[in-house]
């Protein structure tokens, strides 16, 4: 029964070792690449693929927003309040 006990604690330090080895591994690849530009046009053309993005939702927003008040000022003329 001392040996069973003995196996579980060395199995269980073992997978927390693991565990821990891993965690601190991948943050510290994580942290060398953060994403940073080595150059300002490189900069300027990652942040207008950004902004681009952003645009291009907020375009799409914009158009769903435009439905919904259609929609509402349909739905109000059929059912008079």
């Amino acid at each position: 029964m001392n040996k069973k006990k003995l196996f579980f604690a060395t199995t269980l330090i073992a997978v927390f070792a693991v565990c821990v080895y891993y965690t601190t591994s991948s943050k510290t690849v994580a942290l060398k690449d953060c994403g940073t530009c080595k150059t300002t046009d490189e900069a300027f053309a990652e942040t207008q693929k950004a902004l681009n993005l952003i645009s291009t939702h907020l375009n799409s927003g914009i158009k769903s927003a435009t439905y919904l008040k259609e929609y509402e000022n349909t739905k109000n003329k059929i059912f008079k309040k």
